[in-house]
């Protein structure tokens, strides 16, 4: 008498949970990686009118892209729907009996893993140098410092207070200082007007 077999096939397919299939339908990944392809070319075209830093924030880094009041994915969201979902097939009998579709699916979630590690721990900025010169510091675009100029003795020295450091009720006092400084207030940069209308889209300008 023969024992019984695992199920095999589009069998074994229904025989897995419900939200695994879920999560590992082709279909999932398919239109995942089509609105990536809509948000790179939105993105891209938006850096004329935003620059680039706030178009990476709008398009690329946010969980959701507002088009109104209408919240699409941003790319943040559609990145974690795709590796949930390559996640998920490495967890299906598909992905068990065969190793090539193992292997497919472990590598381009690596790749997205770097991609999140890489992003969490990069740090952005601009280095200017002339032809053939050299340099070894690095002016950041997000985070900012205070510059104190102090001049005597025949010389002049420049005091750099990063802004970890000021906070409000903090004393600062250094050496080169001539008196302490209490910082009193601290006020953030204003955030950029909206683009008007509101869509993501940036404006047509048609030939006059």
């Amino acid at each position: 008498m023969s024992g019984l077999s695992e199920p095999t096939g589009a069998a074994a397919w229904r025989d897995e949970p419900g939200w695994l299939r879920a999560l590992a339908d082709p279909r999932l990944f398919a239109a995942a990686c089509a609105w990536l392809i809509v948000l790179v070319v939105l993105g891209t075209l938006a850096q004329r009118e935003l620059g680039l830093y706030l178009a990476q924030e709008r398009y690329f880094t946010a969980w959701f892209l507002w088009c109104g009041p209408l919240p699409l994915p941003g790319g943040r969201l559609t990145l974690t729907l795709s590796g949930l979902s390559l996640l998920a097939v490495l967890f299906t009998r598909r992905s068990a009996g065969s190793p090539g579709l193992f292997l497919l699916h472990a590598g381009t979630l690596l790749l997205l893993a770097g991609c999140l590690v890489g992003s969490a721990l990069r740090q952005e900025g601009s280095l200017a140098l002339r032809e053939g010169g050299r340099g070894a510091e690095m002016r950041s675009w997000l985070h900012h410092e205070l510059a104190v100029r102090v001049e005597g003795q025949g010389r002049e020295r420049l005091l750099a207070i990063g802004e970890g450091l000021l906070r409000p009720g903090a004393v600062l006092a250094h050496p080169d200082l001539p008196l302490a400084l209490t910082v009193v207030e601290v006020q953030a940069t204003p955030a950029p007007a909206p683009l008007a209308p509101s869509w993501p889209w940036p404006p047509i300008r048609c030939p006059s």
